[in-house]
């Protein structure tokens, strides 16, 4: 059993020469000699994408496929909506004009399972738009032939979040620090500034006192 995605405006029914033909329910290997074959790089990329966008399910079917392997193994697929983002990283892999940033998640993701962060990203950018309704079918699809890179990404992403959330508070402090730091500056300058005031107003006086008794010596 397989599932061909059309590539670059082909059918479904049309063929392997308008697509690729990836069989649901194997594993990686199977896919072709190793992480450089088209198919491989397409459904690692968009595994890693996939994961990254609803990182709970990704990882609900990864123990699905572990407990009770039927369960993911031959999913119904809307070919349409699973063809938008396997075109776009299809697309990516050769033509990288307006391609999508890549984020540290991206890297982090693409690392744990030996796929593009391009790649990824590319992927992602689809996957993210959740009117398209193709999350759920990259999801089913990545799952019935190798849910652990669905694991494996999901868990890399969430760990590089949590990296996050501990270096942003870091830097908040640092910045509320450096902000107390400027004040307390600012505020010295003030104290600065009012003393040479007072230092100017007392040089005046005396100037005028100084005057005022060579008056009187003179007088």
């Amino acid at each position: 059993m397989g599932v061909t995605i059309p590539i670059g405006g082909g059918s479904a029914g049309s063929g392997a020469a308008a697509g690729i033909n990836i069989p649901l329910g194997i594993g990686v290997p199977a896919l072709g000699t190793g992480a450089s074959t088209r198919e491989t790089q397409i459904l690692r990329a968009v595994a890693a994408a996939a994961a990254l966008e609803d990182p709970a399910n990704a990882l609900e079917l990864a123990r699905q496929a572990r407990d009770d392997p039927g369960s993911v193994v031959a999913p119904t697929i809307d070919a349409a909506k699973l063809a938008l983002v396997v075109d776009a990283v299809d697309r990516r892999r050769t033509d990288g004009t307006g391609a999508p940033s890549i984020t540290a998640l991206h890297t982090a993701a693409a690392g744990a399972i030996g796929a593009s962060a391009a790649l990824v990203a590319a992927g992602d950018a689809v996957l993210a738009d959740r009117t398209n309704g193709s999350l759920p079918q990259a999801l089913a699809w990545v799952a019935s032939i190798d849910a652990t890179l669905l694991e494996r990404a999901a868990l890399a992403g969430e760990r590089r979040r949590e990296l996050d959330r501990i270096a942003a508070p870091a830097a908040t402090v640092v910045n509320d620090r450096i902000d107390q730091l400027e004040t307390r500056v600012g505020t010295i300058d003030t104290r600065v500034t009012s003393l040479d005031t007072r230092v100017t107003n007392l040089d005046t006086r005396l100037t005028a006192l100084e005057a005022r008794v060579t008056a009187l010596e003179t007088s």
